[in-house]
């Protein structure tokens, strides 16, 4: 398990991250999202040990970071946005030189490789060049990389960066896999990019903290509670508009022809009282119901 508590940094008197408070459990995925320059790939190195924390502590698995370093990091796995360069080396030769670098070559035998190649989809790539394949191919092997040390945690930095559509959807294929190997995942991104499953949490980051996480369900309704109620009317729209008037939850009303936006605060009871005085009044309602976002639409609400 991932967990934050009051972490903060502080970059040439510049407040970067503040009072940040964040959990993952293991067996699920924790999807950062936050605009350029909002502290992501700080908070990434932080978690990896990378960087020192300046304000409040890090922990993996209840062991805090800064008492417990190389205990730590031997649970952690992390994967920068930058693949590197690995010229002359194959796929295989690039997988057995970090076994080395972990100090667990000799634990890492080639049926333990061949899974992993084979989970990740690699297999007939293992005889190729490293430097030769797609970002996806590369993305692929950082995380295989990872998973040599079999870590509780893995921290992606900015993952899904540069990926088209399909390659997204592939590696997002790759990540629930190893989620469901029961390991805590928290991959940043500057934009809404990447899937989790229905218990897996979003998170957005703004001005070096987390205005806002929970599951997307949850986040969508919690947006959605400010949007307006959406009306479409058959007739006699000024009626319609007298009725909304005196209404103290309704703050503002628009019309575009037959069709009404009402600025609301209320409750889903007064949604229901609003829509009976309407048709008691005789206005006939083709459709009325709150405006919907999506986690695009969330994201750039949030964040303006």
């Amino acid at each position: 398990m991932l967990k934050m508590q009051k972490v903060g940094k502080i970059y040439m008197q510049k407040i970067v991250l503040q009072d940040l408070n964040l959990e993952v459990e293991n067996g699920r995925i924790f999807g950062l999202i936050g605009a350029v320059g909002e502290g992501k790939t700080t908070l990434c190195r932080m978690i990896a040990g990378l960087i020192p924390i300046d304000e409040g502590e890090i922990y993996i698995d209840e062991k805090p970071l800064s008492r417990h370093p190389e205990i730590v990091r031997k649970k952690l796995g992390y994967v920068p946005r930058q693949f590197g360069r690995y010229r002359d080396m194959t796929c295989e030769e690039y997988l057995e030189y970090f076994g080395r670098l972990y100090g667990r070559n000799d634990d890492i035998t080639e049926k333990k490789l061949e899974e992993l190649l084979e989970m990740a989809k690699l297999a007939s790539r293992s005889r190729e060049q490293v430097d030769q394949q797609r970002p996806e191919v590369k993305k692929k092997l950082s995380l295989i990389r990872c998973l040599l040390t079999d870590p509780d945690v893995l921290v992606l930095d900015d993952f899904l960066v540069g990926l088209d559509v399909r390659e997204r959807k592939e590696l997002n294929t790759l990540l629930l896999q190893i989620r469901d190997m029961d390991k805590a995942i928290l991959i940043s991104s500057p934009g809404t990019s990447f899937l989790t499953g229905e218990e897996d949490c979003l998170g957005i980051l703004q001005r070096g903290n987390i205005v806002v996480q929970g599951t997307l369900e949850e986040i969508t309704e919690q947006v959605n509670r400010s949007n307006p109620l959406e009306l479409v009317i058959a007739e006699n729209c000024a009626k319609a508009v007298e009725v909304l008037k005196a209404e103290k939850t309704i703050t503002r009303i628009s019309m575009d022809g037959n069709k009404i936006f009402a600025g609301f605060e209320g409750t889903q009871e007064d949604q229901v009282r609003i829509l009976r005085c309407l048709m008691k009044e005789g206005v006939p309602v083709i459709s009325f119901q709150r405006g919907k976002s999506d986690l695009e639409s969330v994201f750039w609400k949030l964040t303006e």
